[in-house]
Parts: C-alpha cells; structure tokens; sequence
C-alpha cells in the first residue's frame, strides 16, 4: 500500500528522476545554510533574530532589483524581438 501511494510522487526512471533528485538536494541544502546561517547570525555573532530577519530581507530585495531592469534590456535595445 505504502509503493503504490509514493510511487504516485516518484517519476519513471530517466531524466525526471534525476532532476527530482537533484532538486530534492538542492533544496535540502539551501535549508541547511539558511538553518546554519541564522544561528551563527544569532549565536556567533550575537545579533537578534528581529535584526537578522530584517537584514535578511532587505538583502533579498536589493538582490531583486536588477532582475527587473535586466528583463526589460532585451525589448528597450530591440522592441521589434520581443515575445508576446
């Protein structure tokens, strides 16, 4: 009962698996650093939490910002190739 409800989750051997892998890695070690992050901001540090949020957050913002102008460069140098 137990394969056939989680092999409804796993793909077909191939190149799904594989990249279902590599993101299920992937993702397990981005929560890893986050998780470590946090507690060498607070504990080695000695910042609060509310500081290391915050910070946090506006790193992630300012990171946000040249993703806007850089999807807009291809259509200002050349409106003609843009896809609609």
């Amino acid at each position: 009962m137990i394969r056939n409800w989680l092999s409804t989750f796993v793909p077909e051997p191939g190149a799904h698996r594989r990249l279902g892998l590599a993101t299920g890695i992937y993702n397990i070690g981005t929560g890893m650093f986050f998780t470590v992050s946090v507690l060498y901001f607070t504990e080695g540090l000695g910042l609060s939490v509310t500081e290391v949020g915050l910070w946090l957050a506006v790193a992630g913002l300012i990171g946000l910002c040249p993703v806007f102008r850089w999807g807009t460069s291809p259509t200002a140098a050349d409106p003609g190739r843009s896809r609609h």
